[in-house]
């Protein structure tokens, strides 16, 4: 009861419990070649505008071609980074980047670094097309996704067949790496005019729409990229066999060695096929598959930063622990509803875990239990013939 004495009504304003907001997801990060425009500088691309700056020539203005081409709907962000050079042959040194001990000048893939101080995000989709299959250039994207809890797509070389294709999977060739933030793309597609194309340019662009679309409508940041069609294509640089039900086709086999292809669903459309990471098939589960492994890194990060802005630094009282939990499981009761995490995913503060001294130190522990949905990759239907049915006929 309150101390002072009131025979009337009043209004009392509780504290406002902040949200989480999912973090910006379907954002590209873009590095490659363009004759014109600026060198070695973080560049944000938000509309066909911002990227006329770029020329013609040169792999980024073909892939923000094939990305607005494929985004026009649900628009998308690219940050992008240019080596500058027009030559089909640039360094790889020219991709992987440096920072200047003097200056403190970055260039390559060094400039995704200041891309939360300059815009207040990362991109977590990173390609470099034409070049992601040059060995020096390949494991800088890794090691960049891995930095930045993203993705790192990557092409094949040109002119393999399937067979080449997934040798490169074998103990030190190209993609040996077993990493749950690479995904491998094989064969390229070919545009309208039949023109090979980087495949990881429609793939990132297939992405950011998925995730600009909403659950209505089949996206969401936690939906598979496979068996989604991807617009703009004619055909593939290499003839793909392809079945829904034959073990042996090429793009099963392709599928079964963790490489990502491209689908003619019967020639109605082009379609991206398969839903693992790297790590695939040497490991195996939940963490192989590429859209909950990105889904799951996605909510941390929205969780982690509305717990910066909102809890960090402040006293570590009773109220504020009760705060944390009921802003944390709002937003999980949000995702739950929506399909991104499954029901029973929560957080919650356990005494056990937070002792006297820890406590007195200024730490605190909450306990997160969150699974997202995995794609139905394999669907079995396990058939009876029962002749009993024939005493049916009349």
């Amino acid at each position: 009861m309150s101390d002072t004495f009131l025979h009337g009504v009043e209004t009392i304003t509780s504290p406002v419990l902040s949200l989480v907001n999912t973090i910006k997801t379907g954002v590209i990060g873009l590095i490659g070649t363009a004759a014109t425009g600026d060198t070695d500088k973080l560049i944000l691309c938000a509309t066909e505008k911002d990227d006329v700056q770029f020329g013609t020539t040169g792999t980024i203005p073909e892939a923000l071609t094939i990305i607005r081409a494929i985004t026009r709907k649900t628009g998308c962000t690219v940050l992008v980074v240019s080596i500058g050079t027009g030559t089909p042959t640039p360094e790889a040194a020219d991709f992987v980047g440096a920072v200047d001990p003097d200056t403190g000048a970055r260039s390559g893939l060094k400039c995704f670094d200041a891309a939360v101080t300059k815009f207040g995000f990362n991109a977590k989709i990173f390609i470099a097309p034409r070049f992601s299959s040059v060995g020096g250039v390949k494991t800088a994207l890794e090691t960049v996704a891995e930095k930045f809890k993203g993705y790192a797509y990557l092409e094949a070389p040109t002119g393999l067949t399937v067979t080449e294709a997934i040798a490169l999977r074998t103990t030190g060739a190209l993609w040996a790496t077993m990493s749950e933030r690479s995904k491998y793309l094989y064969p390229n597609p070919l545009d309208a005019a039949g023109t090979e194309r980087p495949f990881s340019a429609y793939s990132a662009a297939l992405r950011a729409k998925l995730d600009a679309t909403s659950e209505l409508e089949g996206g969401g940041f936690w939906v598979s990229n496979s068996n989604n069609a991807i617009d703009g294509i004619s055909g593939l640089s290499v003839e793909i066999s392809a079945s829904v039900n034959d073990v042996n086709s090429e793009s099963n086999l392709l599928n079964a060695a963790g490489i990502t292809t491209i689908f003619n669903m019967y020639g109605a459309d082009f379609r991206e096929w398969g839903n693992r990471n790297a790590s695939f098939p040497t490991e195996t589960g939940i963490g192989t598959f590429e859209s909950t492994t990105r889904a799951q890194d996605l909510i941390d990060d929205s969780i982690e930063l509305a717990c910066l802005r909102t809890f960090t630094d402040k006293n570590i009282t009773q109220a504020n622990i009760d705060l944390a939990v009921q802003m944390v499981n709002t937003y999980y009761n949000s995702l739950i509803k929506r399909g991104a995490v499954l029901e029973g995913s929560k957080c919650l503060y356990e005494a056990s875990k937070n002792s006297d001294a820890e406590i007195a130190d200024g730490h605190v522990v909450f306990s997160k239990i969150q699974t997202t949905p995995t794609p139905a990759e394999r669907i079995t239907f396990d058939k009876t013939i029962d002749i009993n049915l024939l005493a049916n006929i009349q």
